[in-house]
């Protein structure tokens, strides 16, 4: 299966571009206790978990299946990056990207709204395990892709850490590490911050209050290790790895009738006013939708409540009273 995935900085992005990046690690979920892989997935416990010949023989655990997991072995995935456009012929934009570390005078955009075809970056997963982020090796390290380790942290932090002393390539992950992850991050409920948490590569685990909300410290986390291969792109790649609807997208936004396509698709020369924001509901696929002026306002049948013909578009969507909110999915 052809997957995204989002490096958490652009050095890891920068390694990929150098093919040297060849495993990546993602952090657990609710943390558990102990952990291990087996045939039919992960398994996460509250006790020990007891193996024998590689079988596990005791155990009160919970086993998350491969198609929950983020990836799993011979999966494609091509890398999401921060992103602009920097030229047009008319039919295929040219992409510029903010790992190369080039100022092209425009507007980034996320990483998360890159556009397939903007991809440059395809792995294939050859290896899942799990273990503490502390298990690394240097080997292991080293195909992470980084290198220096003081371009991460400061002699002071690495007096704190002697046993990365003689480990370079561990240290640098380690440094670049507790920079992604050891500052407290806040998890939202309803829009509303109800606690924060931090996974530093340090041991230990402690609760404390940050900003009036209790922090949870996961140190030495339990994280998805998976191997990777660098690939070229996947043969058809983009159009035949784009779904129905997405290619009904494309369409509708290059057809002249519904107006002008700009770097990021957003169509312009709207027939209805910008300044009226009304929420809608699909009667082929139910769903929720305002008339907004994006190109995320496509429901599942591929139609836009905001732009284009009215016949086309308002017979599907029906207007629904306080419900909507610019831009987003119910």
């Amino acid at each position: 299966m052809v997957k995204p995935i989002i490096f958490p900085s652009d050095d890891f992005v920068r390694a990929a571009v150098r093919t040297e990046k060849r495993a990546t690690r993602i952090i657990i979920k609710p943390q558990p206790k102990y952990a291990i892989m087996t045939a039919a997935g992960l398994m996460t416990s509250e006790k020990p978990i007891t193996t024998q010949g590689g079988i596990v023989i005791a155990s009160n655990g919970v086993v998350t299946t491969w198609e929950h997991l983020p990836y799993r072995p011979g999966d494609i995935l091509y890398v999401r990056e921060t992103w602009c456009v920097i030229g047009t012929d008319g039919t295929h934009d040219a992409y510029g990207y903010r790992a190369d570390g080039i100022n092209y005078g425009t507007r980034w955009w996320p990483s998360v709204q890159m556009p397939k075809e903007a991809a440059r970056i395809f792995f294939k997963v050859t290896g899942a395990r799990v273990e503490r982020v502390q298990d690394i090796t240097e080997e292991q390290a080293r195909a992470e892709g980084l290198k220096d380790p003081y371009d991460y942290q400061d002699p002071a932090w690495f007096e704190r850490h002697v046993e990365l002393l003689n480990r370079p390539n561990a240290a640098a992950y380690a440094g670049l590490w507790d920079i992604l992850y050891s500052f407290p991050k806040p998890i939202r409920k309803h829009g509303e911050i109800v606690r924060y948490e931090r996974y530093p590569w340090a041991d230990g685990q402690k609760t404390w209050t940050h900003l009036d909300k209790p922090c949870y410290d996961f140190g030495n986390p339990w994280v998805l290790v998976y191997d990777l291969e660098p690939i070229r792109e996947p043969e058809g790649w983009p159009d035949a790895y784009i779904s129905f609807f997405a290619r009904k997208r494309k369409e509708r936004k290059q057809d002249p009738r519904i107006g002008i396509k700009t770097a990021y698709g957003v169509v312009e020369g709207c027939q209805n006013a910008p300044s009226k924001i009304r929420a809608y509901q699909c009667k082929l696929c139910g769903r929720l939708d305002v008339d907004d002026l994006s190109e995320r306002c496509f429901c599942r049948a591929g139609l836009y409540p905001g732009c284009g013909e009215p016949e086309l578009c308002r017979k599907a969507f029906v207007p629904v009273e306080g419900k909507g909110v610019l831009g987003a999915h119910y």
